[in-house]
């Protein structure tokens, strides 16, 4: 299986405070966590539509990979397409955990978890506050990523390495 090789987008900090609201800023950059239930965080969204990255406009999610996992956030069976998020160990509670981020922009987008349903039984809990929902009406095609296997796994960013995602416990 090949993995199409994705642009990278880099700005100063000064650009990423332009570009995003605080709250997003707080979350994409500083890998921190918003609220759970928060009002507008996409976690009751369901329209048909895709989920692009607040940074740097990537599809990372689709609706059709959306589920109900009770915790707060939205959370996906699989990334949009194999490729298009990188993870990593994040080490910030006691226990390790699984990270997320865009592989184009490196922006936080939350953790994923061995607790998902069928098919891949993996729960990305994901911040909607640094998602850009887009709906898709009958008449258009989903967006653009990288890649066409609509696989689950990304980008380990520390090895390079494709990853499941099999991160252990917890919400975002």
């Amino acid at each position: 299986m090949s993995i199409q090789t994705l642009p990278s987008v880099t700005r100063t900090d000064a650009e990423w405070r332009a570009l995003l609201s605080p709250e997003q800023y707080r979350i994409a950059r500083r890998e921190g966590t918003e609220r759970a239930f928060t009002p507008g965080n996409h976690e009751a969204e369901k329209r048909a539509g895709d989920y692009h990255c607040v940074g740097c406009g990537t599809v990372l999610w689709r609706s059709e990979d959306k589920f109900d996992s009770g915790t707060g956030w939205p959370s996906f069976v699989r990334p949009a397409s194999q490729g298009v998020v990188a993870t990593k160990t994040d080490f910030k509670l006691i226990y390790p955990r699984t990270e997320v981020h865009c592989a184009v922009c490196d922006s936080h987008m939350g953790h994923v978890f061995p607790d998902g349903p069928p098919p891949t039984g993996r729960r990305w809990c994901i911040n909607g506050a640094v998602l850009d929902f887009r709906p898709r009406d009958s008449s258009s095609e989903p967006g653009f990523v990288a890649g066409a296997d609509g696989g689950s796994a990304g980008r380990d960013r520390d090895t390079g390495e494709i990853d499941g995602g099999d991160g252990g416990g917890g919400g975002d």
